[in-house]
């Protein structure tokens, strides 16, 4: 039977209108046990109501940051994303499940190693946590990000990976689409489709061929 752990939340913020960050407070104790790999995910519970609702989040920290941090997007009706974005607070305390999840490729520090990554919204959160690692821990890794959101306004994390994106310069590449704004460049109006993918294959996506 899954095991839960009463953890503290250390820090909660709101990342966008919709979104809030929650870090939590893992003590030194419980480390060994919430040891994780970029691209797993916490599965929290709580009573709400009455009612004993569980919901499982990516973590969007790096495991290099020995930090535990989720985002959860609010979600209209949704009983756990609301209780997370409109009361929880700094202090309160939350059972959390060790990290799972397979999301994801090992790092290897001597391979030379190209990563794609396509992520609309909320789901940047798994995809984050990588874009954190791999740089940093395989220096001969380049990265591109491919990002799908609704407006400029409502890119989550947009600030932490224009960091990234300066500290790694030249080997991340961040590219932003917007769905419900227009951008000068038509390329990066829209969703993701067949003809945008065949644009981005040719233009941004170097795929070595192999005879």
């Amino acid at each position: 039977m899954a095991e839960f752990y009463k953890l503290k939340v250390a820090d909660i913020y709101k990342e966008t209108e919709d979104t809030a960050v929650v870090t939590f407070e893992v003590p030194s104790t419980l480390h060994s046990v919430f040891k994780f790999r970029q691209g797993q995910h916490l599965t929290l519970k709580k009573d709400i109501n009455g009612e004993d609702l569980r919901r499982s989040y990516s973590l969007c920290s790096s495991p290099i940051d020995k930090q535990w941090t989720v985002a959860v997007k609010q979600i209209p009706g949704g009983k756990f994303s609301t209780y997370i974005n409109e009361t929880l607070q700094t202090g309160d305390e939350i059972e959390v499940m060790a990290p799972t999840g397979m999301f994801g490729v090992p790092v290897q520090p001597e391979k030379e190693k190209n990563y794609l990554f396509f992520a609309a919204g909320s789901g940047i959160t798994p995809v984050l946590s990588m874009v954190k690692t791999h740089p940093a821990q395989e220096p001969h890794a380049t990265c591109k990000l491919f990002y799908v959101n609704k407006t400029a306004k409502s890119i989550i994390f947009k600030e932490e990976l224009e960091q990234l994106r300066n500290i790694y310069f030249g080997r991340l590449e961040i590219y932003y689409f917007l769905t419900k704004e227009r951008r000068d460049i038509e390329l990066f109006n829209g969703r993701f489709d067949d003809d945008k993918m065949k644009v981005l294959t040719k233009t941004f996506i170097d795929i070595p061929r192999h005879g």
